[in-house]
């Protein structure tokens, strides 16, 4: 992974402005991210060896910012991302992707559809709410697992898009490896309904023990960490101050050399549902 940034919608509303970790202006229908503020679901595009997946926030059919992912698949860089769209059939097929050095899990994915309910994809698809999957290895609910073993496959979060519920546009799935994961660490963030704070409802961080421990305990009012300021903005937030943005386990995200952070709302139709956080 070479660099994450986010725009978000200026006043005009036409536009897509940096607001943190990126640079420029565009407008709607313009590059990978004015396309994908337009289209409201996922758009890869490739420039040579880079590899950007723009992933639009949709509140109903209003764009609230794009955050975007850079990866160089030049390099050592091994990973997956997928969009998953519906079929004639009323399954899932693959749409787009980006597969860096992963040819077998390339190859078996071109034959794979998968039914409301089935597997990761159809899971997210039928709760209408994003996911994070470890152990991906071992796991019952992935169905590729014997490319999973083969590949190192380690993690896996599943984001579902549905600007018109209850209709689907798309899933996308992004899936880690062991040797170069696309985060260290995926969180899924909702509103706890009892106490009106955000609490973590599914999440893998890998080796990290102690980071592990300290955030499954934790609860956020609007406003703090990252969760905190997606719920409060309704928008995609990224930092590089993980040590001053996530109190109190900052100190766990600087001790494991954690540097980067990002927040991306989901929306369903025009409610904002979850908070799905990546760290690097």
């Amino acid at each position: 992974m070479r660099s994450i940034a986010v725009y978000r919608r200026d006043e005009s509303g036409q536009r897509l402005v940096a607001h943190c970790c990126g640079e420029g202006i565009f407008h709607l229908g313009e590059g990978a991210v004015g396309r994908a503020g337009a289209e409201g679901t996922p758009t890869i595009e490739r420039e040579g060896d880079i590899a950007t997946v723009a992933v639009p926030s949709m509140q109903g059919e209003v764009c609230r910012g794009v955050t975007t992912f850079r990866c160089d698949t030049g390099g050592d860089f091994r990973g997956a991302c997928e969009v998953w769209r519906r079929n004639e059939r009323g399954e899932l097929g693959l749409a787009e992707n980006l597969y860096a050095g992963l040819d077998r899990l390339e190859q078996i994915t071109k034959y794979v559809k998968f039914p409301r309910r089935a597997g990761l994809p159809g899971r997210v698809w039928d709760d209408r709410f994003p996911r994070v999957l470890g152990a991906l290895q071992d796991s019952k609910h992935f169905i590729r697992v014997a490319a999973a073993r083969t590949e190192q496959l380690t993690s896996a979060v599943g984001i579902p898009f549905m600007g018109r519920p209850p209709e689907l546009d798309a899933v996308l799935l992004l899936l880690n490896t062991k040797q170069t994961p696309i985060a260290k660490a995926m969180e899924v963030w909702a509103r706890d309904l009892t106490t009106n704070q955000l609490r973590i409802v599914s999440a893998d961080y890998g080796p990290y023990t102690a980071l592990a421990s300290v955030s499954r305990r934790l609860s956020l009012r609007h406003g703090e960490g990252l969760a905190g300021r997606v719920f409060r903005d309704s928008a995609p937030y990224a930092t590089h101050d993980l040590l001053g943005k996530e109190f109190p386990r900052g100190d766990c995200f600087a001790e494991y050399g954690f540097e980067q952070g990002v927040g991306l709302p989901v929306f369903i139709g025009a409610d904002l549902v979850a908070s799905v956080n990546l760290y690097l």
